[in-house]
């Protein structure tokens, strides 16, 4: 079987673990961030609502996840800053579903955010947050079921 030389420099630049040369580099594909800071927001606007209603340790785990998401936020922003997107968020009104069923909704909404930071999370510039992201959603799952299963009591 013959390669050619084309073939036979990429076969020789990993056997001998040298990065590919730039040129033969794929740019990755830099996705739209603006769609993901909704959902962030959504839940950051029942978060604070919930921990309204709620009272002592849960109320407590809700403060802690509408902080957290507010910080996620201005992660994001900050990311589209650096990549010279223009963001403006209009606040976003207290939502009036009740307890069980607005849990609910973030839970799904975090689900959805975590499997998106995961997909970004190879990102060349930002990577390493959007990793860091899938496990601050990751723990929102966590909490948010917690919170469910303390309703039954």
């Amino acid at each position: 079987m013959e390669l050619d030389r084309e073939m036979q420099k990429r076969v020789w630049e990993r056997v001998q673990r040298r990065p590919p040369e730039p040129e033969q580099m794929l740019p990755l594909k830099r996705e739209n961030l603006k769609p993901l800071l909704y959902p962030v927001q959504e839940n950051s606007a029942a978060y604070q609502s919930l921990s309204r209603r709620m009272q002592g340790k849960d109320g407590e785990k809700c403060r802690r996840l509408h902080q957290e998401s507010q910080k996620c936020i201005a992660c994001m922003k900050g990311m589209c800053r650096l990549r010279g997107e223009q963001v403006k968020l209009q606040p976003l009104p207290a939502p009036k579903e009740p307890t069980r069923r607005l849990l609910e909704s973030c839970y799904r909404r975090e689900k959805q955010l975590w499997s998106e930071y995961e997909t970004r999370s190879a990102d060349p510039d930002h990577g390493v947050v959007f990793s860091r992201l899938a496990q601050q959603a990751r723990e929102h799952c966590v909490t948010i079921l917690e919170l469910l299963g303390a309703l039954e009591k």
